[in-house]
């Protein structure tokens, strides 16, 4: 920026007053004969202070933006100052979220108005001398620091950002962990883990520092449920908490006089199989279905023109059966057998269904 030609101001009426005390001096001298070397010195004196006061000229002082974040006082503007006078400039660096977000540099000036900066000071207060016109700005660099990620186990999931990233002082990083199949979130770890907050379902850690995080994760567990159907038809073992991708094996035992039947989840049948080995990868609820032995139980008459047999068919097991001979006119029942074998005498055979069986009841003339 080009100085201004020098102009009145307000110092103007002592100039003048010094101008014309010092020509009125010398003449009255020189009128009376009396100028010497000490007239000389005053008037010489009297030329300083003219100087010195400098005959009232003033100069701007414009103060440009700061590069990059801060404050400067004076705040950014144009000023005007006297000739000669003392500006204290002050710089203040940038603060974001609480931390001091820059740093001050140094003061940089343009007194040519070219843009062609060139530094000044790295005084922080400076105090700037009014001997022209001054153009100036702060200069600030911004503080980074480095937030480093990493999981455990390492093939249990993935956080983002990942690695080593770089960020500015004051601010605000959203941490996203993201688990692995069969995996599940659990917390922080790491030098700096307990600084991370949640925030409206976000992870949020502020960069006052260098941070160093972990996103640890677990397998997740899972419970199988099993249970008899009905209770008294069987027992069933094999369920409890599990591992994402355990093998488990659940197994049913029927009670006596029941059979196995399957194995259902929600209604539908999983497997026919007592003994049912999957992989664990969510909650199951397995009920092992049991069912009562059926028998059955066969009556015929021996001869067969010697009477009727009553009884025979199909029943459960511990079922009372009842098998009944009724012998033809001129035969009389003898007994029951079975494999040739005699069971009873009595006509009327009462036995409890614990299997098949073949009964003959046996007559004569």
């Amino acid at each position: 920026m080009a100085v201004r030609p020098r102009r009145r101001g307000r110092w103007w009426p002592i100039r003048l007053f010094l101008l014309r005390h010092r020509d009125n001096a010398i003449r009255r001298e020189r009128k009376e004969g009396k100028v010497n070397a000490q007239h000389i010195r005053v008037a010489l004196l009297l030329v300083a202070l003219m100087a010195a006061v400098g005959f009232g000229q003033t100069y701007q002082l414009v103060m440009d933006q700061p590069v990059n974040a801060g404050t400067v006082d004076p705040a950014p503007g144009t000023y005007t100052y006297p000739a000669g006078a003392a500006v204290v400039l002050t710089a203040y660096p940038n603060y974001k979220n609480g931390v001091q977000n820059t740093v001050f540099v140094n003061w940089e000036h343009d007194n040519d108005g070219d843009n062609n900066w060139d530094p000044l000071s790295t005084a922080n207060p400076y105090t700037l001398i009014m001997d022209g016109d001054k153009r100036v700005r702060a200069v600030f660099a911004v503080i980074y620091y480095t937030l480093t990620t990493s999981v455990s186990p390492g093939n249990a999931g993935s956080v983002n950002p990942a690695g080593t990233t770089t960020f500015e002082a004051g601010e605000i990083v959203t941490l996203t962990p993201t688990p692995a199949e069969g995996y599940q979130f659990v917390s922080w770890g790491g030098p700096h883990g307990e600084e991370v907050y949640e925030d409206d379902g976000s992870y949020k850690i502020l960069m006052n520092g260098n941070k160093s995080v972990t996103a640890i994760f677990q397998l997740k567990t899972y419970t199988i449920t099993v249970s008899a159907n009905p209770p008294e038809g069987g027992t069933v073992n094999g369920g409890g908490p599990y591992n994402h991708g355990d093998s488990v094996t659940v197994t049913a035992t029927p009670n006596e006089g029941y059979n196995f039947v399957n194995w259902t989840e929600n209604g539908e049948e999983v497997s026919t199989d007592a003994s049912y080995t999957f992989t664990a990868t969510a909650d199951r609820t397995l009920v092992a279905n049991f069912q009562l032995k059926t028998y059955t139980i066969t009556v015929s008459a021996n001869p067969p023109e010697g009477g009727t047999v009553s009884g025979g068919g199909t029943y459960n097991h511990g079922d009372s059966v009842t098998v009944t001979a009724t012998p033809n006119e001129g035969y009389n029942f003898v007994n029951w057998t079975e494999n040739d074998e005699e069971v009873s005498t009595d006509a009327s055979y009462t036995f409890t269904a614990t299997a098949d069986r073949t009964l003959v009841a046996n007559f004569q003339l």
